[in-house]
Parts: structure tokens; C-alpha cells; sequence
């Protein structure tokens, strides 16, 4: 936490000059001759400018802010539009600009300090006035994007441990997706990049420049794409914690994949995946494993008991071969896609013992080929909860569908995006 301290030097006069020490931006200088040019105030006397550098060092700057020219500057819309139309025509700088438009109703010392300090500095802003008293502004200093396809979303504490809002990179569907994405500058912090929709068939030519985000990024999204295989290097993006990887083309889960052990949320839903391998046991804080659609599983390795965090489990393949594996998974809360037979109906009471199960899609093996109306579906989800849940201990919804194409839920969930 740093502490900027604003301190009234002069009072009963038009000047109120503050001070501040702060670490600014590397080109800070340039920003500031460029806002005094934007006033046109010329070579004025020391008492008259905006603000001055007072003294500079590796601890930082101080700077002097004229608060008294501030408070009576361009207040009026029709100034604050003839200023924007002199900078521009001027050439000042995107950033110079960005910073007018955003405080074209008013201005404050704080403004200035927060914008020529330096990205991510959690500050708190003092100022004593001998006239409105003391006062305190806290702020995160949040780097200026200038790139369109670069975006602030909403702050997510329970994947990024902190407050501080994600900046993603949003690239779906972009005819010069690949020219934006080596274009990228490294210095803003991504943490989530998206590549969907792109035909992308190879991510051996594209992963430089997704390493250059390795040390911020935690959420890359390749759906949609025509991806066969995936890189080794893919395992340096250590912070990964979302990797979407569905409606592609892969025949197995990658090595690379099983590298990455702070993975919350794993899809690779619409491939032509048959085997998991035991290794899937490394992904300790693996929470959703998303495998349906297209993939059929075969064999299910004990490797998956080792995800003690799964809550949700999206996973095509028959309940006699998962049995066994259930039982350990206690912090499951739904599970999709589990086939079913009359022979399984047998050990599917076990489903029972998992405490924290609300959501069950089950898909039935038709073996006799009788028309399974809506209606014995229905009954059969009934009676499938009375084995599981006699004495409606807990709220369980339970669907069961005839073993065939996608289910109506699924593809509502993948149309919304939220899987």
C-alpha cells in the first residue's frame, strides 16, 4: 500500500499547491508537458502553472499540483469540446487524450497522480485543506488500453485471489485474429485470451505469443477450432486455470494438458476423445471436467479419484465403469451425461453417498427398443431418485434421457455459453 500525502502549502490566496511523492510511468514528463501545452498557458511564472516536478529519486517524484487552476478549468462543455478538438488537432497522444475524456467534468489532483503512476499501485490519496478538511480517496491505478480488442471485465476473487479487475483479450471470430494477437502488447496484463471461431489448425505458430502473457494469462479459450494436436509448451502457462478446448479435433487428452495443476476448469467437450489417462490425477484443483458430446470414454482410470475438488462432472460414459470411482468423489455437486442400464440400477444407490450431489443427468440404454415416451422417462427419474435419496434428505433434480443424439439441456448450455 502506498500513501500519497496532499498538503495545503498555501491557503487565502487563488493558489492551493499540493505536493505528492509517488513512482510515476516511465514517459510521465512527456504526459505532463503535454497536458500544460493542451492549456496553452506558455512560459507563465512557477505560481501560475499547473504543476512542477519538485524533486525527483529513486523513491520517486514529487510533484507539485496547482489545485487553484484546476478548480477553474474547463468546467463548461463547449470548452471541455473545443479542448478535445485543440488536442487532437495538435497531435497529442491517444493516452493524453483518454485522460480528457474521462475527466472532462472535472479535475483533481488525484486524477493527475493516479494517471502518470504506475499500473496496479493500490494507493490511498490524503489531502489536508485548511478549508474543507481532510479528506481520503483510494484508488487502483489501472493501466490505459488503447487496443479495441482489449477489455476490462468485472473482478473475480474466487480465480484470481485478489479484487483487481481482468483484462481479457477478445479475439473470437477475427478474420486477422493472428496479426492482432502478435500485436499485443505484452506490457498490459492479459488474463484471459479468446480464440475461438478462428479455423485454427496448428497452435505451433501462435504459442510465442501466447508465452508472452504466461506470467498474467489464467484462461485461454480454443473453441471452435480445427486443432489436432497440442504443444508441449503449453505446459509454461503455469497460472492456467480455465483451458476451453471444445468442438475441435483432438483423439486424446495431451501430456501437456496434465502439466497444468492449477486447472479449475477443463473442456474439451464436441472431440473425438476415447481414453483418459491416469495422469488426470495431477489436476488437484481440477472443479469441472467438461467430456461430453462426441467423446465416448471407454475406460475410466483411477486416476480420477485423485480430484478431490470436482464439483462438476460432464462426462459421457457408462455408470459400471465409474462405480467404483464415485464413492471418493465427495465434493461432487453434478454429474452429466452417465449412462445407464437396468443392470447398473443395481449399484446406482451409491450415488447416495456423495452429500453435496443436487444435479443428475443420466442417459438410459434403450435395450429392449421400446418407445420411451416422455412420460416413463419421467418415472423412471422418479424412481431413480427413490433409490438415491428415499427419504428426500436433500434437493436432488434428476433427468433421465433415452441414450441418442446431444440433449436438449446441453446444447441450451453450450448456445449460452455456459459450458
Amino acid at each position: 500500500m502506498e500513501t500519497f500525502i496532499f498538503t495545503d502549502l498555501e491557503s487565502g490566496t487563488v493558489t492551493n499547491n499540493r505536493t505528492s511523492l509517488f513512482k510515476p510511468i516511465s514517459d510521465f514528463k512527456v504526459f505532463l508537458d503535454e497536458f500544460e501545452r493542451c492549456y496553452d498557458l506558455g512560459a507563465l511564472n512557477i505560481a501560475d502553472k499547473l504543476f512542477w516536478v519538485a524533486s525527483e529519486s529513486e523513491e520517486g517524484i514529487v510533484l507539485v499540483v496547482n489545485d487553484g487552476i484546476f478548480s477553474n478549468s474547463y468546467k463548461d462543455d463547449n470548452d471541455a469540446d473545443a479542448m478535445l478538438n485543440f488536442m487532437k488537432e495538435n497531435g497529442n497522444s491517444d493516452r493524453m487524450i483518454e485522460f480528457m475524456v474521462k475527466h472532462r467534468e472535472d479535475l483533481c489532483p488525484a486524477d493527475i497522480v493516479e494517471y502518470i503512476a504506475l499500473p496496479f499501485q493500490e494507493i490511498t490519496v490524503q489531502i489536508t485543506d485548511l478549508e474543507f478538511g481532510n479528506s481520503e480517496i483510494k484508488l487502483n491505478v489501472e493501466p490505459i488500453i488503447t487496443n479495441p480488442n482489449i477489455k476490462k471485465g468485472g473482478a473475480n476473487p474466487s480465480w484470481t485471489g485478489n479484487d483487481l479487475p481482468i483484462y481479457y483479450l477478445d479475439l473470437t471470430k477475427k478474420e486477422n485474429w493472428k496479426e492482432l494477437l502478435f500485436a499485443t502488447d505484452d506490457k498490459i496484463p492479459i488474463h484471459q485470451i479468446y480464440l475461438d471461431g478462428n479455423g485454427i489448425d496448428s497452435l505451433d505458430a501462435i504459442m510465442p505469443a501466447l508465452l508472452k502473457h504466461k506470467n498474467h494469462c489464467w484462461c485461454v479459450v480454443l473453441a471452435d477450432n480445427q486443432i489436432t494436436e497440442i504443444p508441449e509448451s503449453l505446459c509454461e502457462m503455469k497460472l492456467m486455470k480455465s483451458l476451453n478446448l471444445s468442438k475441435n479435433k483432438l483423439n486424446e487428452i495431451p501430456e501437456s494438458i496434465y502439466d497444468l495443476s492449477n486447472l479449475m476448469y477443463l473442456n474439451l467437450s464436441l472431440n473425438s476423445i476415447s481414453t483418459i489417462s491416469d495422469s488426470i490425477g495431477n489436476l488437484k484443483q481440477l472443479q469441472h471436467l467438461v467430456l461430453v458430446c462426441e467423446n465416448e470414454i471407454e475406460e475410466i482410470p483411477n486416476g480420477l479419484i485423485e480430484l478431490k475438488q470436482l464439483k462438476n462432472l460432464y462426462l459421457r460414459a457408462d455408470f459400471t465403469k465409474l462405480k467404483h470411482i464415485f464413492s471418493e468423489l465427495n465434493c461432487l455437486e453434478s454429474v452429466s451425461q452417465i449412462v445407464i442400464t437396468k443392470e447398473s440400477l443395481k449399484q446406482i444407490h451409491q450415488l447416495g453417498n456423495l452429500p453435496n450431489l443436487h444435479k443428475l443427468d443420466l442417459y438410459l440404454t434403450n435395450e429392449e427398443n421400446a418407445a420411451l415416451t416422455l412420460e416413463k422417462l419421467e418415472a423412471f427419474s422418479r424412481e431413480i431418485e427413490t433409490i438415491i435419496n428415499p427419504d428426500r434428505t436433500k434437493s436432488l433434480k434428476i433427468t433421465v434421457e433415452e441414450k441418442k443424439g446431444i440433449p436438449k439441456w446441453l446444447l441450451l448450455a453450450m448456445n449460452r455459453g455456459q459450458i
